[in-house]
C-alpha cells in the first residue's frame, strides 16, 4: 500500500472522528467524552457508522485508481 494513502486515510478517519464527535456533542449538550452514559449509545453508532463510511469511500476510490 501506498504510504501517502494511509496517511490520507488516517488523517481522514481521525477528522471524521473528531468532526462526528464535535456534532454530537454540540447536539446533545455532553461534552464528556469519557463518560459512558447509556442514552448515548445511539450517538456513538452513529459516529462508528459514519466511519464506516468513510473508509469504503476510501476503498472504493483506491480500487478504481483515483
Amino acid at each position: 500500500m501506498n504510504r501517502n494513502f494511509f496517511i490520507k486515510s488516517l488523517w481522514i478517519i481521525l477528522s471524521s472522528l473528531l468532526v462526528s464527535y464535535l456534532t454530537v456533542a454540540s447536539v446533545s449538550g455532553d461534552w464528556s467524552l469519557f463518560d459512558w452514559k447509556p442514552q448515548l449509545v445511539e450517538n456513538w453508532k452513529f459516529m462508528g457508522e459514519a466511519v464506516l463510511v468513510v473508509l469504503f469511500i476510501l476503498l472504493r476510490k483506491k480500487l478504481k485508481g483515483d
